[in-house]
């Protein structure tokens, strides 16, 4: 019964949406986030997890001087504090190349992340784009 009532609920909620153009387009353009525009109730709205870009150092040409990976960076992601770029550096420096690593962005869409480490891999750089594992409240 209880099953019933949940599947229920959800072909509801799905004909509800489909039956308003606006809501449709919304699910259409951005799933359940464009949704969630439309119907904040001031409860917390389920949001995509943050994501986070990881960085290895390696034997790369831009890891044997500070100044030219930062600078590479910095060129790179403009948007980056030169600081932080320094702060990554220096973490992942500690341990040898193929084992060093360190977070360059802690949080940010999906999408950045992505298209973070794509930059990157551009000139070589090994990184990855990782969901962060959100912490209970």
């Amino acid at each position: 019964v209880e099953a019933a009532r949940v599947r229920f609920a959800a072909v509801g909620e799905a004909f509800r949406v489909l039956s308003s153009a606006e809501l449709r387009q919304a699910y259409d353009l951005r799933g359940l986030a464009g949704l969630a525009e439309h119907e904040f109730t001031g409860e917390r709205v389920i949001m995509p997890p943050p994501w986070r870009v990881r960085i290895g150092h390696t034997g790369h040409h831009f890891w044997k001087r500070e100044d030219y990976f930062v600078g590479l960076v910095a060129e790179t992601l403009a948007d980056l504090a030169i600081a932080d770029i320094r702060r990554t550096y220096a973490e992942a420096t500690k341990d040898p190349p193929g084992i060093g690593q360190a977070v360059l962005v802690e949080k940010c869409t999906e999408k950045r992340a992505k298209d973070i480490v794509e930059a990157l891999q551009e000139y070589g750089l090994i990184c990855m784009a990782e969901e962060v594992e959100e912490e209970e409240e």
